[in-house]
């Protein structure tokens, strides 16, 4: 599969409903105040949203503490990222990453620059900075997609540094931002440049679950807003999800419980993963977490797994990565028990050599 998700044609092909540790998304599902939310929404649907979408960028930004002419709006974070790439020439990309950094690039026929990761699936900052030219789109997962590594802030801002020297533009992925510990924020840091140079993007489709609406957000340099914005659709953002955005400054206390659990399951598997011989997990700061396979290939664990009513995500199509490989999402923990459950049961079937 090129994305995980696809609960439909596994769930056809394993004969039963999936548990989707393919995607990930909040086990904690979304806030309840997004049922009223809707509901109050509805005579919305009947006329064209703010083409400006001037409150969702003014409360966006009060949740963001930037300006609203900073900010982007789209459907969907890759809308803005598509956006961002067809105003360079030239992309970098880190690999292992999200596969559509790549595929964007190429369906806009960019030049592209791949800097593979150290062996142990850091970024390696020297050999992306030895890269970086002028008018150049640097492209960077933080958290990573699909490893769950954060870039460290010192690291973040030799790469800025070197980008202003350079004349590069540094984008920073940030859709499962919000699951990462609370230890530097991008947008904070930037504040003071004005985002010149950096393009920081954030989404409301992992964190608060709403990935059937689609609504992403980003912080830029108005210069770098207006480039992207050029190439955006109108009305990109439907009335719902520019109604659900408008509440994200009151979802304080959502997202400091959805935190807390996140970190406490993400906790409990890697824990667990580690007495699983076989398996090598990766730590992850992100709501997923990447897995090594000593033994069998993904495709043997995928079907050994989906017997069992659960669908993981393969990582053969990450450049960097093949199909030694197995991204798992961080979900509840009926549904976490249930993974380690059949894992330990793969565990023995593979120890045993049946």
């Amino acid at each position: 599969m090129i994305h995980g998700g696809d609960t439909k044609t596994y769930g056809e092909k394993y004969g039963q409903a999936m548990v989707d540790f393919s995607s990930n998304i909040n086990p904690c599902g979304p806030p309840a105040l997004f049922k009223e939310v809707l509901a109050g929404a509805y005579q919305a649907m009947t006329t064209y949203p703010d083409p400006y979408y001037r409150d969702l960028r003014a409360s966006l930004a009060g949740y963001l503490s930037c300006r609203a002419q900073e900010v982007l709006v789209g459907n969907g974070a890759m809308d803005i990222i598509d956006g961002a790439i067809r105003v360079f020439d030239r992309v970098i990309i880190a690999y292992p990453a999200f596969v559509e950094y790549e595929l964007r690039a190429q369906i806009n026929e960019k030049d592209l620059v791949h800097i593979p990761m150290r062996e142990d699936l850091r970024p390696d900052i020297p050999a992306l900075i030895g890269a970086m030219e002028e008018g150049s789109l640097l492209i960077l997962g933080n958290p990573n997609n699909p490893t769950g590594f954060r870039l460290k802030e010192e690291d973040l801002l030799a790469l800025y540094e070197a980008a202003l020297r350079k004349g590069t533009t540094l984008l920073l992925d940030e859709a499962f931002y919000e699951f990462c510990p609370e230890d530097y924020d991008s947008v904070a840091l930037f504040k003071k440049t004005h985002y010149q140079q950096v393009i920081i993007i954030r989404a409301a489709t992992k964190f608060f679950a709403i990935p059937g609406l689609r609504l992403g957000y980003g912080v830029t340099h108005e210069a770098i807003k207006a480039q992207i914005e050029a190439y955006l659709h109108p009305w990109r953002v439907n009335s719902m999800a520019d109604a659900l955005g408008q509440t994200l400054p009151d979802l304080e206390d959502y997202a400091r419980r959805s935190r807390a659990y996140v970190a406490g399951e993400r906790t409990f598997l890697l824990e667990e993963l580690k007495k699983l011989k076989g398996l090598r997990a990766y730590p992850s700061l992100a709501n997923y977490i990447l897995i090594g396979l000593e033994r069998d290939s993904g495709s043997f664990l995928q079907d050994f797994l989906g017997a069992r009513g659960l669908l993981i995500r393969r990582c053969e199509n990450f450049r960097g990565l093949n199909d030694d490989y197995i991204r798992i999402a961080v979900k509840g923990r009926e549904a976490n028990l249930k993974l380690i459950q059949a894992l330990k049961e793969y565990e023995k079937r593979s120890c045993s050599g049946v």
